[in-house]
């Protein structure tokens, strides 16, 4: 009896630290990059908190993403319009599809799920919340549109999201 439970002691212990040492690897897993550098500028785009752009690249899916860090930001002058980031019956959807607005508008995004999503221009330049800073729930991302033109956007990490705004 006293030779099984010497044995068990040891196994028990390995597995102790086995477990605190996942443990440890998930969490440092969990460490975020805090450097900052400026980019190229299009449009100013802001979010609750906003993202500042870092460094170029696109991103962990391929389109647009760069490292972002959250600054204080200024609400939003002249005209605004909101799209709504909600789910119905096809799961998460940007509503409306299509917005038109005339330059000088800010679109405001509100996040009413509770799922993170992110606001990605389809050409990955225009405007982007960034995969390390998506648009959290209960919170907002905005865009001052400066020129004309038609900007299709999606969320990164639901690709059935997609949506568009037509700047006149």
């Amino acid at each position: 009896m006293n030779r099984n439970k010497n044995t068990a002691k040891p196994t028990t212990v390995a597995m102790f630290c086995l477990l605190v040492l996942g443990i440890l690897v998930l969490l440092a897993a969990c460490g975020s990059n805090s450097s900052t550098t400026a980019s190229p500028s299009s449009p100013a785009a802001t979010t609750n908190p906003a993202p500042t752009a870092t460094t170029g690249g696109y991103g962990k899916y391929g389109n647009g993403g760069s490292n972002t860090t959250p600054t204080a930001t200024t609400a939003p002058t002249g005209a605004t319009q909101t799209v709504t980031i909600t789910t119905d019956s096809n799961g998460f959807t940007f509503s409306p599809k299509t917005l038109t607005i005339s330059v000088g508008t800010t679109v405001i995004w509100k996040n009413t799920t509770q799922t993170p999503h992110t606001v990605t221009s389809d050409d990955g330049k225009s405007f982007n919340t960034g995969d390390s800073t998506p648009v959290a729930p209960s919170t907002t991302f905005s865009f001052k549109f400066t020129k004309a033109g038609t900007f299709a956007y999606h969320c990164d990490f639901h690709p059935s999201m997609t949506a568009t705004i037509i700047v006149k």
